[in-house]
């Protein structure tokens, strides 16, 4: 019994000894719903490992207290917002949520206040680095004349150089972010962005664990991309046609100057067609194709094994895919599936009540769903609080309001970050456009596809 305790004991002190981050703070904006922690575990696929979970108290407070065995960047999650915050092991800290203007808009961004009660010894922590972007902006302030913004900016970040001298050299994570702090500074200025990525990609190695610079190669070389796309258009309509698209798409981002580096060649073209940014130059489906190629084909391990893990993560809606499944419940309170729609052809809509844009289409709905009566028009509200019918259509025999109640999963898995998005489904639940075209734009393509077909037969006329 005594050992049994004895280890019970060493047991609870270990927990105690491991918790050596605490870390509390205010969202009241967000109380009673979750919040999450989350460590990289890759940052090149974005994958990432739970660590701590709680709910937000009905007053906005929130407490964590966790293990980290070395300075990371970690990510926090409330709804699908996530913020990502440098945190040191030792360290009490506080951060602060405050209310956002559109706070319906998945894509905006949470606003933070980061707080440290105790910092850990000896290391170059949040508060001196936050030091130096708080001197960075009061720079900003003054308004100067763009041509004079790189002799300033070489100013200000020699003396910092000399001023942290020490942290730059014995703080690896505070040299990333203070040196990729000075990289986008320099995007502000007339400094060409082929001298950045000539200082900061072209003379480094790839700095594959690092986010930061992760973040500033994806989006100098999207940009490089693009404009290669642009200016070389029926070069690049052949590399689309191409079977072998990766091989080809390689060869053909080689003419650019800054891109004769195989490798970094690759690891380019993985986060662009993994962003959004190239949507408007590759299909979905040219995308999973490159995707698929590059995790068989390409050289470099860490672009293959990302590869890998995007191809079987990855969920593209695109037609013939099935629709993934949900459950939502309606204004009273009776639970409905997707499949409880089966049978028929299903126009979904992902809208806010509140939005100008979602009650001019609903207006619309209003007159298909009275033409095309075999159609389900099936609309998920997404309002953060509302459960009512506010400015929207009465429900009718084909048209159905289901409420969000802060089942964010169905978003994710949508991928839907603003509103109104529309998705039309068949029969059985597959998808025929993902995302479907607007209500005022699918007057044509109903009337093809769901008017009624005439019953009357035709007969020839046979005479003597």
């Amino acid at each position: 019994m005594q050992k049994a305790l004895g280890f019970l004991l060493l047991f609870l002190v270990q927990i105690a000894l491991g918790q050596n981050v605490d870390l509390s703070g205010e969202a009241l904006f967000f109380k009673n719903e979750p919040i999450q922690i989350f460590k990289i575990e890759n940052a090149l696929t974005k994958q990432k490992t739970l660590i701590a979970e709680e709910y937000i108290l009905a007053d906005g407070s929130y407490q964590f207290k966790f293990n980290l065995d070395h300075a990371e960047e970690l990510i926090i999650k409330i709804e699908m917002r996530e913020i990502r915050i440098k945190i040191h092991p030792n360290s009490s800290l506080k951060i602060n949520f405050f209310p956002i203007k559109y706070a319906d808009n998945q894509r905006n961004p949470l606003k933070y206040e980061v707080l440290y009660h105790s910092v850990p010894p000896n290391t170059a922590v949040d508060s001196i680095y936050q030091r130096i972007e708080i001197d960075f902006a009061n720079l900003q302030l003054n308004n100067t004349p763009k041509g004079n913004l790189n002799s300033k900016y070489d100013s200000f970040f020699s003396k910092s150089d000399s001023t942290y001298n020490d942290y730059i050299i014995n703080d690896s994570l505070f040299n990333n972010y203070y040196t990729y702090l000075k990289a986008e500074a320099y995007l502000q200025t007339d400094v060409s962005k082929q001298k950045l990525i000539k200082h900061y990609i072209l003379a480094k190695p790839i700095l594959y664990g690092d986010p930061s610079y992760l973040r500033f190669f994806k989006f100098l070389m999207n940009t490089r991309l693009n404009n290669l796309i642009a200016k070389n258009g029926q070069a690049f309509q052949k590399v689309k046609d191409d079977y072998q698209i990766y091989n080809s798409f390689m060869d053909f981002a080689k003419t650019d100057v800054l891109l004769q580096n195989e490798e970094i060649r690759s690891l380019a073209i993985l986060l662009y067609i993994n962003g959004a940014s190239s949507n408007h130059n590759l299909t979905k489906e040219q995308k999973a194709s490159i995707l698929n190629q590059i995790s068989n084909f390409c050289a470099y391990p860490l672009q293959k094994e990302a590869a890998l893990f995007l191809q079987s993560h990855k969920k593209y809606l695109k037609p013939n895919a099935e629709a993934p499944h949900f459950k939502l419940l309606d204004k009273n309170g009776n639970e409905f599936s997707l499949e409880s729609f089966k049978g028929h052809p299903v126009y979904l809509g992902f809208i806010h009540s509140q939005s100008g844009v979602c009650q001019r289409d609903l207006k619309v709905i209003e007159t298909l769903k009275k033409k095309y009566k075999k159609v389900k028009f099936l609309m998920v509200i997404t309002d953060r609080d509302s459960i009512h019918l506010v400015n929207l259509p009465p429900e009718s025999q084909n048209l159905k309001y289901l409420f969000l109640n802060n089942e964010y999963e169905v978003l994710e898995k949508y991928q839907i970050w603003s509103y109104p998005v529309y998705f039309l489904l068949n029969s059985q639940g597959y998808f025929i456009q993902a995302p479907a075209k607007s209500p005022s734009e699918m007057f044509e393509f109903f009337a093809h596809e769901f008017v009624k077909k005439s019953k009357r037969k035709s007969y020839e006329i046979i005479s003597d």
